[in-house]
């Protein structure tokens, strides 16, 4: 089994797929990843879908990070 992490808005995407859409994703998904996000680029402005996914990336991975100092912290408390 891989250890997969996702954000909440990749998991809200990911629910939002029929089974066949999910199977191909998941088929695909490597070791060892952290999903972000999902989207569909078909029939949208390339540059503009790019620019907003990129700065949806940028809150998304800032926030992971925070839980990951919070985790980091919550474990060095327990020392």
């Amino acid at each position: 089994m891989w250890n997969v992490d996702s954000s909440d808005e990749y998991d809200a995407w990911f629910l939002t797929l029929d089974e066949d859409s999910k199977e191909a994703v998941l088929q695909r998904v490597p070791k060892n990843a952290f999903l972000l996000t999902g989207g569909d680029k078909k029939g949208k402005d390339q540059k503009k879908f790019y620019k907003d996914v990129i700065a949806e990336y940028e809150i998304i991975i800032e926030k992971h990070e925070k839980e990951l100092e919070n985790e980091r912290c919550n474990q060095n408390d327990g020392k």
